[in-house]
């Protein structure tokens, strides 16, 4: 749940476009669902400034 993840709230723009560029494994110690998320959420066309754009819309959903 975006909108009341610790993950993002504590995170900066910067950890969380690299966290996103890079994906998360289903065994990763974080993930809590065991479900892959793929780099760049399966979306290899998406540049910087896209994913930037994804995590400021991410903030403005987000419930501190």
């Amino acid at each position: 749940d975006l909108t009341a993840s610790e993950f993002i709230g504590k995170s900066d723009d910067d950890t969380l476009l690299a966290f996103v560029k890079r994906g998360r494994g289903p065994t990763d110690p974080g993930n809590t669902t065991g479900i892959a998320m793929p780099p760049k959420g399966g979306n290899p066309a998406l540049n910087d400034q896209d994913l930037l754009d994804i995590v400021a819309f991410v903030r403005t959903i987000h419930q501190q």
